[in-house]
């Protein structure tokens, strides 16, 4: 009985605390919040909750929650009135009343780099529906990012759906950057050359970035350089690098500035002005639930604010849940800062650039931070303690294709002939033992010499030979030995790898 009610005691504060960052349950459900805060003034952008879908059927049922969420919402706004000075049935004039957030790991159970031109293959499937319907009624639908390890997959899935002809040169797309990435400033220059190469205007959603503890913790585990900023300070100088990255390109780019931080909203306010930034290429967002001081000042000075308004079940719902009370909990969080330990605003408006050059120097640490980890390619020569060489990247073009062409180079040579190895010195014999592909039966991979007895004799006797000489080698000499062979090991990875994935059916990953 107690424990019962315990659990309906922890249930109800969970689904309180859900209902704080949650605007409804359904479409139908957040209609009453989100024509609240349209009469307010806000915009919108809604994301069904969910992420990482684990089957097709999953898949298959969130995509047609976002047809259904479309119907939903294209029927209601032909009601609404434009937010001022609204035309054509437009926000401010030049932005779709009706905005939602997809996910590509909701659109594709098996999301994966290894599978690259697979993954977005199957993703577009159901994303082409759901942007058909959204150019039917006149939505926004922006892509968001999730975790670095889908990224260059998100990044390509968007970019190769926009250039297909259906769809191409519809304004009202756009994908989100994490500003957090080191690599972030690059990916906006990316899409800057191909907006100009493609003729395309899009929107970037220019967040700091919600997976910090994950990318830390898997890149250390890999023994991968740490693809994020480690100190908060850079991940907000480089948010305003990349905002006026974006905004100096605002002929092909608009900026929705994601983010919670006064100065980083700021230092994007002055900048457009610096710019000249037409008023339609900038907006800013806000989290539902969260930051109202804000939301409240920004609504006060007229700026152009979106509301994003995540829906759905709590259960689904409960990594954007974690996510946001790890955001507000953080010793780093600026809302923390500012509203419940009340840090002095000129702290609080301190050019991160500067602090972050400060505290590196304060640390003796280089610009990267505690990034990029030592590879093992440079500890050849040292006979220092064991470190494991990290696992391929299968994120990085270089690495896929890499894997690709050794396993076509691999083939080429097949079947391989692999003699006896008797006293230094290549053996043939009169038997030998097809190595199959479990994968392919039909391709043999080797033919591998089987010894007869009298040739077992021989290695046996051969190996007694060398023993004495074996046996007065000093261990730093044997170390060495093998040390040179990992090397080799490394050297040849890509043709080890193959071998193994043709001959013994393993993954990439394996």
């Amino acid at each position: 009985m107690a424990a019962r009610i315990v659990a309906r005691g922890i249930g109800a504060n969970i689904r309180s605390m859900g209902r704080q960052f949650i605007a409804g349950e359904s479409a139908e459900g957040a209609l009453s919040v989100l024509r609240k805060f349209r009469k307010k003034g806000l915009a919108f952008t809604i994301d069904i909750l969910g992420e990482a879908v684990v089957s097709e059927t999953e898949a298959d049922a969130y995509a047609r929650q976002y047809i259904d969420l479309l119907e939903v919402m294209g029927r209601e706004a032909a009601s609404w009135e434009g937010l001022a000075p609204g035309t054509d049935g437009l926000d401010w004039g030049s932005s779709p009343k009706i905005n939602v957030s997809v996910k590509a790991s909701a659109m594709y159970s098996q999301m994966n780099a290894r599978a690259f031109d697979h993954s977005i293959g199957k993703a577009k499937e159901r994303l082409r529906p759901i942007l058909r319907r959204a150019m039917e009624v006149g939505a926004f639908v922006n892509v968001d990012m999730e975790h670095r390890s889908l990224k260059s997959l998100t990044l390509a899935l968007y970019r190769s759906l926009m250039e297909e002809p259906e769809f191409k040169g519809y304004p009202h797309t756009g994908i989100a950057i994490q500003a957090y990435l080191r690599e972030s400033e690059q990916d906006v220059s990316n899409l800057i050359d191909w907006c100009r190469a493609h003729n395309q205007s899009i929107t970037i959603r220019l967040v700091k970035g919600a997976y910090w503890d994950t990318e830390v913790m898997t890149a250390r585990q890999n023994n991968w350089p740490v693809p994020v900023f480690t100190n908060k300070h850079d991940s907000d100088a480089n948010f305003e690098r990349v905002a006026r990255l974006v905004l100096g390109n605002h002929q092909h780019l608009s900026l929705a500035c994601g983010s919670h931080n006064i100065r980083s909203i700021a230092a994007v306010i002055e900048t457009a002005h610096e710019m000249r930034v037409p008023e339609d290429r900038l907006e800013f967002q806000i989290l539902y639930g969260m930051a109202e001081p804000i939301r409240n000042a920004l609504l006060k000075d007229g700026l152009r604010l979106r509301l994003y308004a995540p829906i759905g079940d709590l259960v689904p719902g409960m990594a954007y849940l974690v996510r946001r009370l790890l955001e507000n909990t953080s010793n780093e969080s600026f809302l923390r800062k500012s509203f419940l330990e009340s840090v002095s605003r000129d702290e609080l408006l301190r050019d991160p650039a500067s602090v972050a050059a400060s505290n590196r120097t304060l640390l003796g640490v280089s610009e990267t931070g505690d990034g990029a980890e030592e590879s093992v390619a440079k500890q050849k020569d040292e006979m220092g303690p064991f470190r494991n060489i990290p696992p391929f990247d299968w994120t990085l073009a270089e690495r896929r294709n890499g894997m690709v062409q050794a396993i076509k180079n691999a083939r080429a040579d097949l079947p391989l002939q692999v003699p006896l190895q008797i006293g230094g010195e290549a053996v043939e014999t009169e038997v030998t033992i097809r190595s199959i592909n479990p994968n392919r039966p039909e391709e043999v991979v080797g033919l591998v010499a089987s010894s007869s007895a009298e040739q077992a004799k021989t290695a046996i006797c051969a190996a007694k030979a060398a023993f004495t000489d074996w046996r007065d080698t000093p261990t730093t000499k044997r170390a060495g030995y093998l040390f040179k062979a990992a090397e080799l090991a490394r050297k040849r990875r890509y043709e080890l790898c193959a071998l193994q994935i043709l001959e013994a059916g393993k993954t990439w990953s394996e």
